[in-house]
């Protein structure tokens, strides 16, 4: 199956050459230098290099580690350099690798996409020994608490966030692995929520027995104040400017919160009110119309039906070559324009 890049300002449609496997769901860094696809009924990953037009190699689960299990693209993330490849994987932590009945849990894996290998594994190495002796001693509660995650963000080039099921919020150093932060206040199952352009950080738990929304400083991780709704709230949403938010309750109503401090602390103070976004409101009358070059050789006949089995008869498609991790060279330029 090829990859169709196209140049939304110009029209123009750039193939990129599949690797002879139908390819999965896929997600690309903001650059768009680099593509990471699902293949082999989502148990492999595929790379493409987007600059050079060129596949660069495959992670099977064997390389990871831990547990066999699918590799759902969608629950990926890729950093906006295209350098790290980052998702949870059920894994023994590091620490406890070993150790008699230390058992796999959900860890967040940083793949160097360039270099091909794992970078970091993050997880909070104090609190996976700790309960991990709570096991094994049989503490006596109602239930064990895990490290495992459940939510998994990017916050920014150098740290992750996740929400774990032990109730804390944990933030990560990319490059070095260390746990910069753990967050407490919530006592049930968190979701968080971000914007990219607000000095806030969201979490909220709806379960009946808290339902409660937490702001946070995004550089501090500061809780900024605490809201408690009397009725089930839904997934509460960023405004575009990052100063509001929309909290949706039931099936009909909804709040508005305005997220304001005092006069001296400018960055929290929005820019302006929703209703001065005139521009937003704005029609668009510059339509783009994509074309596909008629000088592009292509590996199919038509590019248009590549998303047909390319296996064989037999299903056996050993014959299909998807990129050797060996052979990848990130400095060579594909010059074959066709």
């Amino acid at each position: 199956m090829n990859i169709k890049k196209y140049n939304i300002e110009t029209g123009v449609c750039e193939i990129i050459k599949g690797c002879g496997e139908k390819l999965g769901d896929y997600i690309v860094n903001k650059t768009c230098t680099v593509l990471a696809a699902s293949i082999h009924d989502d148990e492999w990953v595929v790379f493409f290099d987007l600059v050079n037009k060129q596949v660069m190699y495959n992670m099977i689960p064997e390389t990871i580690g831990g547990d066999k299990r699918k590799n759902f693209i969608n629950d990926h993330l890729v950093t906006d350099d295209g350098r790290y490849l980052i998702f949870s994987h059920m894994l023994v932590p590091p620490v406890l690798k070993g150790v008699k009945d230390a058992e796999s849990t959900e860890l967040v894996v940083v793949w160097n996409i360039p270099d091909n290998k794992i970078h970091q594994i993050l997880y909070d190495e104090e609190y996976a020994i700790k309960y991990h002796h709570m096991d094994v001693n049989e503490t006596d509660i109602d239930e064990m608490p895990d490290i495992s995650v459940n939510d998994l963000h990017i916050l920014d080039e150098k740290t992750v966030i996740t929400t774990n099921d032990d109730y804390f919020i944990r933030v990560y150093d990319i490059k070095t692995g260390n746990l910069l932060h753990r967050l407490t206040g919530h006592f049930s199952n968190i979701k968080l929520v971000l914007n990219k352009d607000s000095p806030f950080l969201l979490s909220y738990a709806n379960w009946s027995e808290e339902n409660c929304i937490r702001l946070w400083d995004r550089q501090t991780f500061h809780c900024l104040a605490s809201y408690c709704i009397e009725t089930k709230i839904k997934t509460p949403m960023f405004s575009s400017d990052g100063y509001h938010i929309i909290v949706t309750y039931k099936d009909v109503g909804y709040v508005r919160f305005h997220l304001k401090g005092g006069d001296s602390i400018s960055k929290y103070q929005p820019p302006k009110q929703l209703d001065q976004y005139k521009e937003l409101f704005k029609p668009t009358d510059e339509i783009v119309e994509l074309k596909i070059p008629n000088n592009i050789t292509y590996d199919n006949p038509d590019p248009d039906t590549d998303e047909l089995e390319v296996a064989d008869e037999d299903g056996d498609d050993d014959d299909f070559d998807c990129g050797d991790s060996s052979s990848y060279d990130s400095s060579t330029t594909d010059t074959d324009e066709n």
